[in-house]
């Protein structure tokens, strides 16, 4: 089956379930899907099914989980699975303590190397809300582009072939004829292990060549000082920047640490709203109307070091279009926090730095805890 090149921007909701069980529905001869979150409830049960037709039909289907993102999916249903013949495992369970430093924070399904949704949505109806309230705000990139492809099966392969022991020629067995390059795209991750930053460089990297504005999706938004100073230079040459952040958060401490820089942003003449119509969960950045870059990465050191994350970006007009749109529309529902209007009282300033200093403790100790771990592995696998 040939599918027309295209790449459109998914929000979090209806359509994004819509859109997971058509390519699974569409799904000829493997499905990859690794997440964070997979809980088992009315919007999963659905996809569940699905994933357990396509395997009936005789495509390969392989799902990773986060082993602590995760940890409530059923094991009788896990068991269940792998009897009908679905390939699926934890990352890292939390049963084995030396493992549960690093976490798969990734959300990818991969039909066939021919399309994909990439984005920050997890699985479960308590983001979806469905039937209920308004979904969390969130975002998910679907692509049928074979250049995003081919860069994104290059990235996620390797995880599929050590959790599933696949061979390097079962991509071969079902490959498809890729284009040439454009240069407009890129699939990138952040694997402190492995010496990968990507998406934060490239975030620095886009934030310096913005020219005239910057808008960002602020979950779980904690910056270091590095991003901040990029930021802060930006501003300066007169790009503006604009900030959303959520009214609501599922996380009352990284809303407080989140809280803390509030002041600061304001002072620098940043534009700072607040999502009041649900918990934000997007991982989404545009530049200059252009440049978007979506995926599971949020800009706190626990993304950065103690994370495996992916993201696309992509200079793409029509994509750049539906964000521009998207935006318009989230800002209708938000309030801009204005500076003049802005108070902070002693005590919420306390509280704030020190949510800020906690969280930012746990990310170190969390880089510690890995990184030991990981030149054991090293040192061992040395000595084999």
């Amino acid at each position: 089956m040939i599918f027309k090149e295209e790449s459109h921007l998914i929000i979090n909701g209806p359509g994004f379930i819509k859109e997971t069980e058509l390519l699974i529905r569409q799904a000829r001869n493997y499905i990859f899907l690794h997440t964070y979150i997979f809980h088992y409830d009315n919007m999963t049960i659905t996809l569940v099914e699905e994933l357990k037709m396509a395997n009936a039909r005789g495509v390969k289907v392989f799902i990773i989980i986060d082993g602590f993102g995760s940890i409530n999916f059923p094991h009788k249903v896990i068991d269940h699975l792998k009897n009908q013949g679905i390939h699926i495992k934890y990352f890292k369970p939390l049963l084995s303590f030396k493992e549960i430093g690093i976490r798969l924070h990734q959300k990818v399904l991969l039909v066939d190397g021919e399309q994909a949704i990439v984005g920050g949505i997890n699985y479960s109806e308590k983001y979806n809300a469905i039937g209920i309230e308004s979904p969390w705000l969130d975002h998910a990139l679907y692509t049928s582009s074979q250049e995003i492809l081919r860069l994104l099966l290059k990235k996620v392969f390797p995880l599929y072939r050590s959790h599933f022991k696949l061979k390097k020629t079962f991509i071969g067995n079902f490959a498809t004829p890729y284009g040439p390059k454009t240069n407009k795209v890129k699939v990138i991750e952040n694997n402190w292990t492995r010496y990968r930053q990507e998406v934060y460089r490239d975030y620095l990297h886009n934030i310096r060549k913005a020219n005239f504005e910057i808008i960002l999706f602020a979950t779980y938004f904690i910056p270091g000082k590095k991003l901040l100073r990029t930021l802060k230079k930006a501003s300066k040459r007169g790009v503006k920047i604009k900030l959303i952040f959520g009214k609501k958060s599922d996380h009352p401490m990284s809303k407080l640490a989140s809280d803390y820089f509030y002041k600061w942003y304001l002072k620098n003449g940043f534009e700072v709203y607040e999502w009041v119509e649900s918990i934000v969960h997007s991982k989404m950045g545009i530049f200059d109307q252009e440049i978007v870059t979506i995926g599971s990465y949020n800009h706190n050191f626990i993304s950065r070091y103690a994370n495996l994350e992916l993201n696309i970006t992509i200079n793409d007009q029509a994509v750049s279009k539906q964000v521009v749109n998207e935006f318009e529309r989230v800002l209708s529902h938000s309030t801009q926090i204005k500076k003049e209007d802005y108070k902070d009282s002693l005590g919420s300033r306390f509280f704030s730095s020190l949510m800020y200093i906690i969280t930012n403790m746990f990310a170190l100790f969390s880089m510690i805890f890995i990184y030991k771990n990981y030149k054991k592995k090293r040192l061992t696998k040395d000595q084999a």
